[in-house]
């Protein structure tokens, strides 16, 4: 009876920490360049510049801009005293706001769903 506990018990363990590991290795932030966008139009964006996000901190050029904190889902991202609150959106983070919409999606990745422009597209 005693053994089957002990076997019991040591196969919950084991599934747990397994469990845990999966919650742990999710497509959660990472710390790193990340460019944002501005909709331009309808699913039309352009690139506002690279920034990097680490330690807490948002910058640009080797300058401090502003910080970021992430919880979650959930990357709140404050400049010069306003905060904004941005959703993740598979592998992006999305803020919406009186119809406008950024993005903040890792250096090298497209946003999903989003037509890329450029300056030169507009002139």
């Amino acid at each position: 009876m005693k053994k089957k506990l002990l076997v019991l018990v040591t196969a919950l363990v084991l599934v747990l920490t397994c469990a845990l590991g999966l919650i742990a290795c999710g497509d959660g932030f990472e710390e790193g360049t990340y460019t944002m966008y501005m909709e331009t139009g309808d699913k039309e964006v352009v690139s506002m510049g690279d920034y990097e996000l680490k330690d807490g901190n948002i910058t640009l050029l080797g300058q401090k801009v502003g910080t970021y904190k992430v919880d979650g889902d959930d990357l709140t991202v404050t400049v010069q005293g306003e905060s904004a609150k941005y959703v993740k959106s598979g592998k992006m983070w999305k803020y919406t706001e009186d119809g406008h919409t950024a993005l903040i999606v890792k250096k090298g990745e497209k946003p999903e769903g989003y037509t890329v422009k450029t300056a030169a597209d507009y002139n």
